[in-house]
């Protein structure tokens, strides 16, 4: 019998009176909530009391739970309610008793298993400042992280347990672990030693919870081997999924600068061990694996998610330079690689990271902005932009290709990177440019989080929507047809766009464009053709070649920087004008190796995402129209999907990106 059903199993027969069951259920909850309760009390005998309060109140409620599934977060609702009211009534934060640093203490909270590893690898000094810097967290902060972290809770039990939303449980995670990397450095740690500091911690506190396990009833034995082996099987298959067995997936010291502990703790197998590493490096959920190899970053071509904070200077004119507009939390997702389609969340806090104002997400299925104040989802048809207008770039774009928009846009004064060496990808950032948030420091992590952390319904389950999308947005995609002139000779188009990712693949985009009689485009799923006069094929190309240099939502970029990022990957420079109201952005392109004078100017609408006009002058001097259909009704022939000749073959492995433009406008 699997853990879930034999346990739930006897959580009916107790609500129903079976006092067998409620027995041994009892005797179940005993042991995990002693291990829970000590570890955010750090008192013994205060433990002690709280455990049998909340098994007296488990019993009493027990039939009034609704929802048998959610036992356990019921559960630690129970005793988070008794320790809350416990401080409440004495009015005092909780202290680590003194009597804790004794060798008492850590000898009776080792178990047999890990003793020796642990009496040999880890000093008394470092057990003794570790503990410390626990014990001047705020009980709220090492309950979120007792949850999270050795309970591995998802964080929607966990705020039913801190009575509280999800968005608030993970804030309180995220504060809860800044928190202690400060007390850490305050110890002469470090706040690299999060990792071992929490898997220490979890192993000299683990034997509250292991001594009653082994004091219950076969069942209760049962269910904790159970668990661990289910533990044990996930790490497994998750280090499979990210490209390797165990044995060759190296966990070393320069991912997570903890030194040997962490690697001593990750190869115990305890459940501690596993739950600390699974949670803080992102193990055990398929998709967010971080392959390590070499000094600890895995390459370029293996990200598929970034996590990171910078501060942001505002844009408005008044605001003092040296004031920070906020701390802007950022997570990004790759679902088809890194140089695919993005997913965006987005959360700002004040300059402090004391409080949250507003939040972003742009994922597969739309682009969703958070208003705090009146707790409002707005759901809009544009991606993101930033209010600079300068170009968004990541922390996984080459040195190469920041490089080139440095040059274009300037550096930024009082902002130091690290990148490094091998991969190339963003390390560390020091910005020092705010009085209100000096010498900020930003680390960039790597493949920590997973797709569930992009999903709709585990971001903001309870507020208010108002969908501000027009129609083809609120579809996902739309018909498009494109019409003017270019060196005299006309021009005419037919296409599909998709808005958002699901749709990407379900109406994938085509392109299909004449210029005149001579030449022909098409760009479609199965690959991008240039035809000749009479049809004859000129050059083959992979998929999305013609595409580059146009509008393409569904990348996750607004158009006014996936235009710039095309031009930026072809080292063509740019310059960007907005309207007076904001509505619209001009970009005009200039390739400095041409020798003709040729421009490329962009009339994009930010609401809509989308390109209105390319006007080209040069000697193929011109402009291209773009017109999008509201109704999703086929308007006629010309918008069937174009196909490829039997013959066709990909000639040229690398497409001509979005240069194809600056030739069709200077005659090539």
């Amino acid at each position: 019998m699997n853990e879930d059903k034999f346990r739930y199993e006897f959580v009916e027969l107790a609500q129903i009176g079976h006092e067998d069951c409620l027995e041994r259920l009892s005797i179940m909850a005993q042991g995990r909530l002693r291990a829970y309760i000590y570890r955010v009390t750090l008192d013994h005998d205060l433990t002690e009391d709280l455990v049998q309060e909340s098994l007296l109140e488990m019993v009493k409620s027990l039939k009034k739970l609704r929802n048998v599934r959610r036992f356990w977060p019921w559960l630690y609702r129970i005793a988070q309610s008794k320790t809350q009211q416990h401080f409440r009534e004495k009015m005092k934060k909780p202290t680590l008793q003194a009597s804790v640093f004794d060798e008492d203490f850590l000898s009776r909270n080792q178990s047999g298993r890990h003793k020796d590893a642990l009496q040999k690898l880890v000093q008394k000094e470092m057990s003794h400042k570790v503990l410390a810097a626990i014990s001047d967290l705020k009980y709220r902060h090492r309950a979120v992280l007792s949850l999270r972290c050795f309970e591995q809770m998802p964080y929607s039990d966990i705020a039913m347990a801190l009575e509280c939303n999800e968005l608030g449980a993970r804030i309180l995670f995220f504060r809860a672990k800044q928190a202690l990397k400060k007390l850490l450095v305050h110890q002469g740690l470090g706040k690299g030693t999060l990792l071992t500091s929490l898997g220490l911690f979890g192993l000299l506190t683990e034997s509250v919870e292991a001594v009653e396990g082994a004091a219950g009833s076969a069942p209760g034995a049962h269910i904790t081997a159970a668990a661990e082996a289910a533990t044990e099987t996930a790490a497994t298959e998750a280090a499979v999924v990210g490209g390797g067995s165990v044995a060759t997936m190296a966990i070393t010291a320069a991912i997570t600068k903890v030194g040997a502990v962490a690697v001593i703790i990750g190869a115990a197998g305890t459940k501690v061990g596993i739950a600390v590493i699974s949670v803080l490096l992102g193990l055990g959920t398929v998709g967010s694996v971080m392959v390590f190899s070499g000094n600890g970053l895995p390459k370029r071509v293996e990200v598929n998610n970034i996590h990171y904070t910078v501060q942001s200077k505002s844009s408005d004119p008044s605001v003092a330079k040296s004031l920070s507009k906020g701390a802007y939390e950022q997570w990004y997702y790759f679902p088809d690689g890194i140089d695919g389609p993005v997913f965006k969340r987005m959360l700002r806090w004040d300059a402090k990271q004391e409080k949250t104002l507003c939040s972003w997400l742009e994922n597969g299925q739309g682009n969703y902005y958070y208003h705090s104040g009146t707790k409002t989802v707005f759901i809009w048809n544009y991606n993101l932009y930033r209010s600079s207008v300068s170009v968004r770039r990541l922390p996984s774009d080459t040195p190469e290709f920041t490089a080139f928009l440095d040059e274009v846009e300037g550096e930024t004064a009082g902002v130091k990177y690290q990148r490094d060496e091998r991969t190339g990808l963003l390390t560390e950032k020091i910005d020092d440019r705010f009085i209100d948030a000096r010498h900020f420091k930003t680390q960039y992590e790597y493949n920590s989080l997973s797709p569930a952390d992009f999903e709709y319904d585990n971001w903001m389950p309870n507020a208010t929507i108002v969908d501000k999308r027009d129609a083809m947005h609120r579809r996902g995609w739309c018909w498009f047809y494109v019409r003017g002139e270019i060196g005299g000779l006309p021009v005419r188009g037919w296409g599909r766009i998709p808005f958002v990712y699901d749709t990407y693949k379900k109406n994938s985009p085509w392109l299909k464009l004449e210029i005149g009689n001579n030449q022909q485009i098409v760009d479609c799923p199965d690959g991008a053709c240039l035809y000749g006069r009479n049809g004859q094929v000129i050059a083959g190309y992979p998929a999305g070649s013609f595409l580059k240099g146009l509008a393409r939502p569904w990348m996750g970029y607004h158009t006014v920087d996936m235009v710039r990022r095309d031009a930026a990957e072809k080292q063509i420079w740019f310059k960007t004008d907005l309207s007076a109201n904001y509505e619209k952005a001009r970009v005009t392109l200039t390739d400095k190796t041409d020798t003709t004078g040729t421009k490329i100017i962009y009339d994009i609408n930010l609401n809509k995402d989308l390109i209105e006009k390319i006007t080209f002058s040069g000697p193929n001097s011109g402009e291209m129209e773009f017109v999008y259909l509201e109704r999703s009704d086929k308007p006629g022939k010309d918008y069937t999907e174009p196909k490829l000749p039997e013959n066709f073959s990909i000639t040229e492995q690398e497409g001509p990106g979005m240069l194809w433009l600056m030739r069709l406008a200077t005659n090539e």
